[in-house]
């Protein structure tokens, strides 16, 4: 399954519920328009079909977005402001040279596109290695220069208004002068540059990329009296991995490479770029699930252009026969690996990159609390025809590398809507979670100094069906004034017969109620085996339940009553809910859906049971016999349980949004 095949599975999921419209996603690195098959289609941005679509270039509002699309003979126009919606704007889908009219002119092979001022486009096109101009203020195409060779860049330096032009395989760079038509060869077979190929301006400076070292270079013309350059300066400034295309944005150059590390900033020093998705993960390069989300050769070129009052955020053509389509990146700076934990404490600390402290305005805050297996989830690889690599869950490469997965679809999604809504509001989605520990037993604790340092507006609790440690707690660590198992346990206390341990109320009747049904055995004074909570729950014992339900529900009982003594900047408590997701392993869905309902209501939490739309969503969409690949452990099965908590949260009015009608 290639990854816009999965990108159309997730937008299809928009049909399951009418309250859900098909819209881009554009929050993190994302589908803008186009498909894996190739064709010509225009219309909304998932409809939308190119054919091998390459040079890109951007109005300078940012709101229209050029594509070059080479095997369609024609200029398409991407709406960014209008749901991605595509139109072609130039060419009839004749393959030849006409000029004329925006509808009447026709192309041969367009494939490299550069903006120019008065609203005009530059464009290669390969067909006949012509320059063609696209006036978009007079609405007709013309032929600028003809007969040159096979161009690999196309960049315009507003400093001498020229354009400048490489040729790799011929070893040549030129400039052409659009005002006086006058094509001029600033290098010719260098000794230095052998192959110029990606060309950049960045800082009012022009650069250029070697093809064969990989060597970044600053390139300054010298003009004679006439204007016209007639020989470069070149001056080393950097280095990358086979460097393809360069894309200036904010205080950095930007390149695409042909290499493991796909983008990366070369200037003003070289740093590999990560780029998560909100689908799958970038594994570290290193491991063997490693799955990019783009990857460059080293014979093409790509279109990649950067976003214009939007730093860091660059648009990329996917342009070879596998792939037709435009996808938005962004570098969010998460340094070498997105799924690299926070810095400190892993027992403790945040499971994605550290927000800062002090909020932004305008800024929501979520809180996902929950064990770290749930939490989190790896990337599901691909081999090399696109079907999916069986995972083991217990390799030590996918606990080491697993990385966040859960809050950041659940982030990407209310950004998404929020951007295409109008919603002046940002979303952050931060996790705490730790490693096989059931979050009754360290939620009371971090849980309320989380939200006070970090400005929370909610707290989600995701609840699982649970193991023996989840109340066997009450008999291995002392209780605090608050009668819950303290977070850490005491060796002093563990050595003590097992009789003097045991406390007042539910847990000493459980533990009576569990021996007399053999549940619970003694083993020796000082140790008792307990059975799994599941044969707890389901012995049809009322008074057992009852005991399960006070001894669970009690930390966060504790928990919402600290709560309420915090407030956001805003002056608001911040609000606490509970979810719970089936495991399609576990075999007692019912039960464990009623066991915590009633823990809520016996301590007035909100409990949200997403059991229902996430079976009918994931059996409408995932094969019965895959249920194992697409549970709440894995990218897809988040997927599915952030965008259904996405739709209970804006029903219930508890983030800043209005409901769709």
């Amino acid at each position: 399954m290639t990854f816009l095949k999965i990108l159309r599975i997730l937008f299809l999921l928009s049909w399951a519920l009418p309250l859900w419209a098909v819209t881009p996603m554009e929050y993190y690195n994302s589908l803008v328009a186009g498909d894996d098959d190739p064709g010509f289609q225009d219309g909304a941005f998932d409809d939308a079909r190119f054919n091998q679509p390459g040079g890109l270039a951007l109005d300078e509002a940012g709101k229209r977005l050029f594509v070059a699309d080479k095997n369609n003979n024609r200029i398409r126009v991407v709406y960014l402001e209008e749901n991605n919606r595509v139109e072609t704007l130039a060419g009839n889908g004749d393959n030849k040279n006409l000029d004329g009219s925006l509808d009447r002119a026709s192309f041969s092979g367009p494939c490299l596109l550069a903006r120019l001022p008065d609203d005009q486009l530059a464009v290669y096109e390969s067909g006949d290695h012509s320059i063609r101009i696209v006036d978009l203020k007079n609405k007709n195409v013309s032929t600028l220069t003809i007969g040159l060779g096979d161009v690999w860049n196309l960049v315009y330096s507003p400093m001498d208004q020229g354009l400048y032009l490489s040729t790799p395989n011929e070893g040549v760079l030129q400039r052409l002068d659009v005002k006086n038509k006058t094509l001029t060869q600033l290098l010719v077979n260098d000794l230095q540059v052998s192959q110029p190929r990606a060309l950049g301006v960045f800082s009012n400076k022009l650069y250029l990329s070697d093809g064969k070292t990989s060597i970044l270079y600053q390139a300054e013309p010298a003009f004679n009296s006439l204007n016209a350059a007639v020989t470069v300066h070149l001056e080393k400034a950097g280095s990358g991995e086979n460097i393809l295309e360069l894309a200036a944005s904010g205080e950095n150059l930007y390149a695409l490479q042909g290499a493991q590390n796909c983008m990366a900033k070369v200037l003003p020093e070289y740093q590999p770029v990560t780029l998560p998705s909100a689908w799958g993960f970038t594994l570290k390069s290193s491991s063997p699930y490693y799955l990019p989300i783009i990857t460059s050769s080293s014979y093409q070129p790509i279109g990649f252009t950067a976003m214009p009052g939007d730093q860091k955020k660059f648009f990329i053509s996917r342009s070879n026969s596998n792939y037709n389509s435009i996808l938005s990146v962004k570098d969010y700076n998460f340094g070498d690996s997105w799924l690299a934990r926070s810095q400190g404490n892993s027992m403790s600390g945040l499971t994605d990159f550290e927000y800062p402290f002090a909020k932004p305005s305008k800024t929501f805050r979520i809180l996902i609390v929950g064990n770290s297996r749930i939490v989190t989830a790896p990337a599901i690889p691909l081999d090399d025809s696109g079907n999916e690599i069986p995972l083991n869950l217990d390799d030590h490469d996918l606990h080491s590398s697993r990385g966040n997965t859960f809050s950041k679809k659940l982030e990407f999604i209310l950004n998404s809507e929020a951007a295409l809504d109008d919603i002046s509001e940002h979303f952050e989605v931060m996790a705490l979670g730790h490693p096989g520990l059931k979050i009754q037993f360290f939620a009371a604790d971090e849980v309320p100094p989380m939200v006070q340092k970090y400005d929370i507006d909610l707290i989600l609790c995701l609840l699982t069906p649970t193991e023996e440690e989840a109340y066997a707690n009450y008999y291995t660590n002392p209780l605090t004034k608050d009668g819950i198992p303290a977070h850490d346990m005491n060796p002093e206390f563990l050595i003590k017969p097992w009789r003097q341990r045991i406390p007042d109320g539910a847990p000493k009747r459980l533990l009576e109620e569990g021996l007399k049904l053999k549940l619970i055995n003694e083993i020796s004074p000082t140790q008792i085996g307990f059975s799994l909570f599941q044969d707890l729950l389901l012995s049809g014992d009322n008074e057992i339940r009852s005991d399960l339900v006070e001894m669970l529900g009690k930390p966060f009982g504790v928990l919402d009553q600290r709560l309420t003594f915090l407030k956001t900047s805003s002056g608001k408590t911040p609000k606490l809910a509970f979810f719970f997701v089936p495991d399609p392993d576990c075999v007692s869905y019912s039960s464990y859906e009623s066991f915590w309902t009633d823990v809520c209501g016996r301590y007035g939490l909100t409990f949200l049971n997403l059991t229902k739309p996430y079976q009918d969503l994931k059996y409408s969409y995932f094969p019965t016999t895959e249920a194992c690949c697409h549970n709440h452990y894995t990218a897809y099965g988040n997927e599915l349980i952030a965008t259904i908590l996405r739709h209970e949260l804006i029903k219930k009015g508890w983030i800043p949004f209005t409901e769709e009608k």
